[in-house]
C-alpha cells in the first residue's frame, strides 16, 4: 500500500541503507552499510525517507532511535530495494539496560505525518532493579504512523524488596 505523500520524494531527499560490502554515499545504487544512528543528521541535510533494505539486519544503536518530525522510516526492502515486507530490520538499543528506563525508539513532537514501517525496535533486558523497558515512547505525536511495526522490549528489571507491613 502506498504511503501518501513519500511518493513526491525524490532521491535527492532519500537516505538508502542496506546490507552491502562496502559502504556507500546512501544512495540507491550505493547505500550506506550502516543506518544512520543519528536521525536527526538525515533531518539536517533534508533527507526525508530513510529506506533500509536487506534480510535479517540488526542495527546495535548506542541509544534509542530518535523518531524526528517528517523523516520517514521504511523497511521492507531486499538488498537491491525490491520490496520484500517480511525484511524487517531490527533496532536495538544496546546502551541503555542499566537505566531505570530504557527505550528501542522515541518520539516526541512528531506533528507532522511521520511514518515508521515494516521494522522491529527492540531494547536489552534490563539490569537495574525495578528498571522498565520500552519498545516505543510516543509523546505529543499526533503525526506518528506506525505500520507493520514489531515492539520487542526486553525484560523489565528484578522488583525490589517491598517496606515491612503494618501490625
Amino acid at each position: 500500500m502506498p504511503i501518501p505523500g513519500i511518493e513526491a520524494l525524490t532521491c535527492f531527499n532519500t537516505v538508502f541503507v542496506a546490507n552491502k560490502p562496502n559502504n556507500g554515499a546512501g544512495s540507491k545504487v550505493s547505500p550506506f552499510r550502516r543506518f544512520l544512528e543519528d536521525v536527526a543528521d538525515a533531518d539536517a541535510r533534508n533527507k526525508r525517507l530513510i529506506v533500509v533494505g536487506g534480510n535479517g539486519l540488526v542495527y546495535s544503536l548506542d541509544g534509542p532511535l530518535e523518531l524526528v518530525d517528517g523523516v520517514h522510516i521504511i523497511g521492507g526492502f531486499e538488498n537491491n530495494f525490491a520490496p520484500a515486507p517480511a525484511n524487517k530490520p531490527v533496532f536495538i538499543n544496546n546502551n541503555d539496560a542499566t537505566t531505570i528506563n530504557a527505550f528501542a525508539a522515541r518520539a516526541i513532537n512528531v506533528e507532522q505525518t511521520t511514518h515508521l514501517k515494516n521494522v522491529e525496535l527492540r531494547t536489552k533486558f534490563a539490569t537495574t532493579p525495578a528498571a522498565n523497558t520500552f519498545g516505543l515512547w510516543a509523546e505529543n505525536t499526533n503525526g506518528l504512523v506506525l505500520t507493520n511495526v514489531t515492539l520487542s522490549p526486553g525484560r523489565g528489571g528484578a522488583g525490589v524488596p517491598g517496606a515491612a507491613g503494618g501490625t
